[in-house]
């Protein structure tokens, strides 16, 4: 059974877009790990209305968690997402 290390919030994401659907600013990435840090998720949150960007996962071992953190960040600013109001 593979272990699951417990999910973390993190704000230190300094590029992320209010959110598109809401227009809030509270706004956070959470990442999981698995496997000994060989296995990676990450999305970006709203805490105002729960919206979620697209989930980010990797494994293999070739990805840090900054850089799927970063991959999730880049997802949630993508110009082609709704935004409020669309």
């Amino acid at each position: 059974m593979r272990e699951k290390v417990p999910i973390y919030v993190t704000e230190d994401v300094d590029h992320l877009l209010s959110c598109p659907f809401c227009g809030g600013n509270a706004i956070k990435v959470w990442v999981e790990s698995h496997d000994n840090d060989s296995h990676h998720k990450a999305a970006v949150v709203c805490n105002n209305c729960g919206s979620q960007g697209p989930k980010v996962e990797k494994s293999g071992g070739a990805y840090s968690v900054e850089q799927v953190k970063t991959t999730a960040a880049n997802q949630w600013n993508k110009p082609d997402v709704p935004t409020a109001g669309d």
